[in-house]
């Protein structure tokens, strides 16, 4: 009996990995499709990439002193994506049911 609960342990934690791995591996191609379309976008437009040229003028700036150094809207960015991210691994380990035999 102890040996079944530990085979069903085993088989939720590899429908877990599974569905977590489907999860990142979704969030990585979503990302890279996302700069695709950017990068073929600004060269439709003939727009340059200007990415050195950004980095140089941001080394040259001084720190920037914000005041609060969280302010309120950060703290809404924060709150949606921590919800986004508990639900994306919500969804994910819900639909690993479908792996477990």
């Amino acid at each position: 009996m102890r040996l079944l609960n530990l085979w069903r342990v085993a088989n939720l934690l590899a429908a877990v990995s599974i569905g977590l791995s489907i999860l990142w591996w979704s969030i990585f191609l979503a990302a890279l499709g996302t700069g695709l379309v950017l990068e073929i976008r600004q060269l439709i437009r003939r727009e340059p990439f200007h990415c050195w040229r950004m980095w140089k003028v941001s080394a040259k700036l001084p720190p920037i002193d914000v005041f609060p150094p969280v302010t309120p809207k950060m703290q809404k960015e924060a709150r949606f994506f921590t919800i986004a991210l508990v639900s994306s691994v919500v969804i994910s380990v819900g639909t690993t049911a479908f792996y477990l035999p």
